[in-house]
């Protein structure tokens, strides 16, 4: 009897680096994996037709803060929560 069993990995590694006076750049790499055996099975499938599947996803974010003064900062276009 095949049973649905899911199984989820992550990996992120952030990494900062100041360049010159007043920029910040920032990498951000994630690698997530899903995966899910004996799926397909109910209503009319019959548990010897379950399938395994495996999805990855990788990631790769790169963005710039750039300050302008001690009080201003400019974020970089893919900062989707600018802090207050």
């Amino acid at each position: 009897m095949n049973r649905l069993s899911d199984a989820c990995q992550m990996f992120s590694l952030p990494t900062e680096e100041k360049i010159g006076k007043n920029d910040t750049v920032t990498l951000r790499y994630s690698l997530n994996r899903f995966s899910q055996s004996g799926a397909g099975v109910g209503q009319l499938n019959v548990p010897d037709h379950a399938y395994h599947q495996t999805n990855w996803e990788n990631s790769l974010q790169i963005s710039d803060s750039h300050t302008v003064n001690a009080r201003l900062l400019t974020l970089s276009e893919d900062d989707e929560h600018p802090s207050k």
